[in-house]
């Protein structure tokens, strides 16, 4: 009988560190995967996904989190950004660009046509949009 709990009992002990060397594997594992994921991440971007209060973010949630930081949703303008999609700098402004039409006038002679359209640019890193790109991407949708 001595034997038999002798035998239980080596097996509950076995078990419990096999049990515990897996579960501590993956541990280990999924807590370099979080510090990479982490490290990856820009200082603006950990404390925007730490704010939020949801337990778990999809991938529309954190595209809506996006949005809101990059997209300015009171605007009634064509283009709404108050920071720059490319490297989240504030330092965005609006500005007029002109396109420029030329045809032939009734004498032959070129006449050009210039229409003014928006524009913004972020003055850190040279990103830019306009009202025609946005336009014919509304068209494509």
């Amino acid at each position: 009988m001595v034997q038999f709990w002798g035998g239980v009992l080596l097996g509950v002990v076995l078990g419990g560190l096999v049990s515990w060397a897996i579960t501590h594997r993956y541990y280990i594992r999924s807590g370099r995967d979080q510090k990479a994921i982490y490290e990856k991440l820009s200082a603006d971007m950990r404390s925007l996904i730490l704010a939020d209060k949801r337990a778990s973010l999809s991938v529309e949630d954190l595209n809506a989190l996006l949005r809101e930081r990059v997209l300015d949703d009171s605007s009634t303008e064509t283009l709404r950004y108050k920071a720059c999609p490319k490297c989240g700098s504030e330092n965005v402004y609006p500005n007029r660009d002109y396109l420029v039409d030329v045809e032939a006038g009734d004498d032959g002679m070129p006449v050009h046509t210039a229409t003014p359209y928006k524009t913004v640019e972020c003055m850190d890193c040279g990103w830019r949009d306009d009202e025609i790109r946005s336009d014919i991407e509304r068209i494509r949708e």
